[in-house]
């Protein structure tokens, strides 16, 4: 169970840093 929720942060970080990209690149143009 401790394993699975590890994963699950480590899932959402990601996508945070994806859309934080994504936003980034928004705000350029």
């Amino acid at each position: 169970i401790l394993g699975a929720h590890l994963t699950v942060e480590y899932y959402t970080n990601e996508e945070m840093k994806i859309v934080g990209l994504i936003d980034s690149v928004s705000y350029e143009y």
